[in-house]
């Protein structure tokens, strides 16, 4: 479970880890090195880049030298030749929109390139987010509003706002004199009025802490300590009761409720009972989740098990992976806790997860049917 906190502007995440577009090479990590794997396991790109991205658009971000703290960045295609190298600065992890934001220092003065290397947008912007939707969002000084710019770098929407988030199915959140709006694509504000109703010192005491992206029409959001939804006319529909609430996938929303993770529909009904640990979005049909039945209590993106649309289990960790045991000092047998760590959403019938704990674990790929790939 996955939620975005505001504090100055809200810089949305991708949620569900990208790991590729459409039948695109998938992103390996073998003896020190990352590479690419076709989606039959084949390897088609030979790990040989010290870090590396997965690939969006047909390109991928990969690390071709780091020598005196300074690191040069390259692009490549998909049958691994170089497109072209980026000397200096620091590139996001993927292309949005046809093009990848690159920031001459950390946080500051992006500019955005082509898929071919060229310079598409150097508009003097002091601070701006990847594209989403067609649009960014940009400030020009470090003290200055926020506004959006269009894949073609022309201002669209003023700068105007003091928190915003990427557009995401047509709408952007905003904060715009201490109230909070919806924000179309043509710039009509509408007002969130189940927020600026209930007092006119929320805001200002920044009650309202967080909110997640718009999906099937509602967007999940924190009022102090609990999470609800509203839809689009800022109306609210879900009463804040969920100690957690993630996006709408397919329908159906993960939340927490009493402790324990289930999934609702869009009248705030569940229709899979919270008896998990941790649980996923919905992605063709399958979600990720932590049953309550392990005694794993790490915090982090753990899961254990792939459940489908009417909570049935389908997919066991250690199915898939195996039981893995060893002998300690005392000659015991001890059974080492399959993971799914960080695991993404399912897209063409294949997942991504890294082995064990962490993100440093190893990367592997599993279809729909609980086979590995990779």
């Amino acid at each position: 479970m996955k939620y975005i906190i505001q504090i100055a502007i809200v810089v949305l995440v991708m949620r569900g880890l990208v790991y590729g577009q459409d039948n695109s090479p998938l992103l390996i990590y073998e003896h020190g090195k990352y590479g690419y794997v076709n989606n039959k396991g084949e390897v088609v790109i030979e790990p040989q880049y010290g870090w590396a991205c997965d690939f969006s658009g047909g390109r991928a971000v990969v690390r071709l030298e780091f020598k005196d703290i300074q690191s040069t960045y390259g692009v490549i295609n998909e049958k691994g030749e170089l497109v072209f190298k980026i000397e200096k600065g620091y590139p996001d992890l993927y292309y949005s929109d046809g093009l990848l934001k690159v920031e001459e220092s950390l946080f500051e003065h992006p500019v955005y390139y082509d898929e071919n290397g060229n310079i598409a947008i150097d508009k003097n912007i002091y601070f701006g987010i990847e594209f989403c939707g067609g649009y960014a969002s940009v400030q020009f000084s470090k003290k200055g509003k926020f506004g959006f710019i269009d894949t073609k770098g022309n201002l669209v929407i003023d700068t105007m706002f003091t928190i915003l988030s990427r557009f995401y199915n047509g709408y952007a959140f905003v904060h715009k004199d201490h109230k909070e709006y919806l924000l179309d694509s043509t710039g009509r504000l509408v007002e969130i009025k189940y927020f600026n109703a209930i007092d006119s010192s929320i805001s200002k005491s920044k009650n309202i802490t967080g909110h997640g992206e718009i999906q099937n029409g509602l967007m999940s959001f924190k009022f102090n300590e609990t999470w609800g939804y509203i839809n689009m006319k800022g109306e609210l529909v879900i009463n804040p009761i969920f100690n957690e609430a993630g996006d709408f996938s397919e329908g159906l929303a993960a939340v927490r409720y009493n402790g324990k993770y289930g999934y609702i529909d869009t009248s705030g009904k569940f229709v899979i009972d919270p008896i998990f640990n941790n649980a996923e979005e919905f992605s063709e049909g399958l979600a990720f989740v932590l049953k309550s039945s392990s005694e794993f209590r790490m915090a982090g993106p753990h899961t254990n098990a792939v459940i489908n649309m009417k909570g049935e289990v389908i997919i066991d960790v250690d199915s898939v992976l195996g039981v893995k045991k060893y002998k300690d000092e005392n000659n015991d047998e001890v059974y080492i806790i399959n993971m799914f760590y960080g695991a993404s959403k399912f897209k063409n019938g294949i997942a991504k997860f890294y082995e064990g704990y962490h993100f440093s674990g190893r990367i592997r790929y599993i279809n729909k049917d609980g086979k590995l790939i990779w």
